[in-house]
């Protein structure tokens, strides 16, 4: 995780509590995710982000930068 992603989070609400193994927490929804379950929170935030510019949640605007635009690519798993 770097820490765009953790600013990310943030704007979103969330809160890391671990980085490894990775947990994190959303006080307001009560909710918590960890592993792959939080890294898919983290990739549907960002998913999100890139469509409309701002958090799910909070409805914070954020701007990826460049580098985030293309953090996927190097994932063999990720389409698009």
């Amino acid at each position: 995780m770097n820490p765009e992603d953790e600013k990310l989070l943030k704007a979103d609400g969330w809160d890391v509590d671990c980085y490894s193994p990775f947990e994190i927490s959303h006080e307001e929804t009560n909710s918590r995710a960890t592993g792959i379950g939080a890294e898919y929170v983290l990739d549907s935030i960002r998913d999100y982000v890139r469509l409309y510019g701002v958090c799910p949640t909070t409805e914070n605007e954020f701007v990826l930068s460049p580098e985030a635009e293309d953090e996927d690519e190097d994932e063999p798993w990720a389409v698009g």
